[in-house]
């Protein structure tokens, strides 16, 4: 990795989930600044499964997952 790549505003992870039907790769796209001492503060304040879905909406700009209604051609 480049130390200029550090700076960019996202970057590009591939993460792989392994179940017992196989391995499925998603690339994330995410925001490299997004953890700040303010977002940190409101993760303090957020319960259950908000902390979840406050980090995914703050961190992560997008991915390549696609649920299965979007397969679904009428």
């Amino acid at each position: 990795m480049r130390v200029s790549e550090l700076t960019k505003e996202t970057k590009k992870l591939e993460v792989v989930y392994k179940t017992t039907s196989g391995t499925f790769p998603v690339m994330v796209e995410y925001r490299t600044q997004a953890v700040t001492l303010g977002f940190l503060k409101e993760l303090e304040q957020a319960q259950g499964a908000d902390k979840i879905v406050y980090q995914v909406t703050q961190v992560v700009k997008s991915w390549d997952l696609l649920d299965d209604l979007s397969l679904i051609h009428i």
